[in-house]
């Protein structure tokens, strides 16, 4: 099943949460008890217009002031992605709005106790997870051959 925004969820078993996402072969399924999104993106080139309407002004400095500007707007971008997906709204929520707090390898969110943890994936993919703050991630890799 899936709600209003295309959040899947599991009709007759919602105590378990899950979320999936997809990039050029890369699929990953995040899987909890609490409220989870992910989102994966390939580390690319990006539109300007597309900065300045998801991100904030602090974000937008980050970007433009990093040694490596398309892996900082993929990860800004992974973050806010797997943060509506948690959240069960897609990016129908105020995306420029939101803070990411770095805390340790993870970033807190001023939304509703949330956090991320972000991974690099062989130089090319970013992979953003969003769960309850007190929710421990732990991310596992394979592919659909079993290795």
């Amino acid at each position: 099943m899936r709600n209003q925004y295309g959040k899947p969820y599991f009709k007759n078993n919602e105590h378990i949460k899950f979320n999936i996402s997809h990039c050029d072969g890369l699929i990953a399924c995040a899987v909890g008890l609490e409220e989870i999104g992910v989102d994966v993106e390939n580390i690319r080139s990006f539109d300007d217009y597309v900065v300045r309407r998801v991100c904030n002004k602090k974000e937008i400095n980050s970007i433009y002031n990093s040694d490596d500007s398309e892996k900082t707007f993929f990860t800004y971008w992974t973050m806010k992605e797997s943060l509506g997906k948690a959240l069960g709204v897609g990016l129908h929520y105020p995306i420029k709005e939101n803070e990411f707090i770095q805390n340790g390898d993870e970033y807190l969110c001023n939304y509703k106790g949330l956090k991320i943890k972000n991974y690099q994936i062989d130089n090319k993919f970013i992979l953003s997870i969003c769960t309850d703050k007190n929710e421990e991630i732990i991310l596992r890799g394979g592919n659909l051959d079993g290795r």
